[in-house]
């Protein structure tokens, strides 16, 4: 149809379906270059992107080197006992990081080293994220919650006392 300028009319629901199928190709194109950046980095290792995200930490000197060493302790001495070095991030599965946390307090005295376990963790899959070495939905962190363990054997251990 045209307007009383001889201008071409096009009706709202054409127009919406326009829109919708350019929304769908732009959609597809985002996925496709963010793929290709990702496929770039995808046989990264844990040991890799822990490495990366500590020397970032350094460089930065936003962090107290006290905090530093604790990080680098707990994971040379915790997750790199439990999770291979040479272990490809985007393969870690959120039960292997669930049971690893549950291991860490079976008598609720390492209730601390275990949520910082999380959190390091936690902010090794962000940096992942931040840097296209692996798509948000391969980071595992956001379904690993730390319960009440270890609760019943403290009051258990009171009750004794």
């Amino acid at each position: 149809k045209a307007d009383e300028n001889g201008k071409i009319k096009i009706s709202p629901q054409i127009k919406s379906l326009v829109y919708k199928e350019l929304q769908i190709k732009a959609n597809e194109t985002f996925e496709a270059i963010t793929k290709k950046s990702l496929k770039d980095k995808e046989n990264i290792t844990l040991n890799e992107v822990w490495a990366l995200w500590h020397q970032e930490r350094l460089n930065q000197k936003l962090v107290q080197p006290k905090t530093l060493a604790g990080e680098e302790g707990r994971y040379r001495n915790h997750i790199q006992k439990y999770i291979p070095q040479e272990t490809l991030i985007k393969n870690i599965p959120t039960n292997l990081i669930k049971n690893f946390i549950d291991s860490l307090y079976p008598i609720g005295s390492h209730k601390r080293i275990a949520q910082s376990v999380k959190s390091d963790l936690s902010s090794i899959f962000k940096y992942a994220i931040a840097n296209n070495f692996i798509s948000p939905d391969q980071n595992p962190m956001p379904y690993i919650t730390i319960g009440k363990k270890g609760l019943e054997e403290e009051i258990k251990i009171l009750k004794e006392k």
